[in-house]
């Protein structure tokens, strides 16, 4: 990997050796589809917030079902053991329990959404991403994500993307992906952007069909992993950059 951008104040981005710079920033303005994670790619993930919401609403109102309450709390310990034990990989599994256990119920749904206004997902967003999609405005937006379509839609509807995919389970990611190429056969240029190892996933996916299916339309496929350091990144993606896109979207202001 070689820099594009030296890190400095939270901003870089890093790129596979085999990626020149020039080519960097051709390839991104002509991608025409982008499919996204949501939680910690694009934004302060959005299901910790949910779930600290949810915390202190059973701290301030005591006339929740008892046993409603015991099932959140004994999942709160849970979560602090797992992440202890396993960290970042933890997660996954522990939001998926989360949504069984707690956002079955519609109206639960709903009313978590309403804790997301404009204000609070302009706060939750992170650095110079509204900018970075501004930036390729021929590009179609999806989300790929294992957060509820209540809260996704906001945060989908607020940066332009078409549709969000809403996914539970291990291999969901890549089922999905799996499913949009046979829905989405018009799309050529891929940019994948994520954080985790089931990310990775979709990227898997998009490079064994180009590279095997006679018919496939695929031209090339970006994928960008976000992380909190340069030393996490991930050199199956072709980009490393960090929960910052204000690096990137200089990059994009050199055409």
């Amino acid at each position: 990997m070689k820099y594009n951008i030296e890190p400095h104040n939270g901003i870089w981005v890093a790129t596979r050796d085999d990626l020149e710079d020039n080519e960097l920033n051709n390839q991104l303005i002509r991608c025409d589809v982008c499919i996204s994670d949501l939680d910690q790619t694009d934004a302060k993930s959005p299901a910790k917030q949910i779930a600290w919401e949810k915390f202190f609403t059973l701290k301030t109102h005591y006339q929740i079902i008892k046993k409603f309450e015991f099932e959140f709390y004994k999942w709160c310990l849970e979560t602090g053991y797992k992440l202890i034990g396993d960290g970042e990989e933890a997660e996954t599994e522990l939001w998926e329990k989360y949504i069984s256990l707690f956002l079955q119920d519609s109206k639960e749904c709903e009313r978590v959404s309403q804790m997301f206004t404009e204000e609070f997902i302009q706060k939750l967003l992170y650095p110079g991403i509204k900018e970075f999609y501004s930036e390729l405005p021929d590009m179609s937006k999806f989300y790929i994500t294992r957060n509820i379509r209540e809260v996704t839609k906001i945060f989908a509807d607020y940066l332009g993307f078409i549709d969000t995919m809403n996914v539970h389970g291990e291999s969901d990611k890549k089922t999905r992906t799996e499913r949009f190429l046979t829905e989405h056969p018009q799309f050529k240029r891929y940019l994948v952007k994520g954080d985790r190892e089931e990310d990775k996933e979709i990227l898997k996916v998009l490079r064994h069909y180009r590279d095997n299916v006679k018919s496939s339309p695929i031209e090339y496929v970006l994928g960008c992993h976000i992380s909190d350091a340069p030393e996490k990144g991930d050199p199956y993606f072709n980009i490393q950059m960090g929960r910052n896109y204000l690096g990137l979207v200089e990059i994009l202001k050199k055409n």
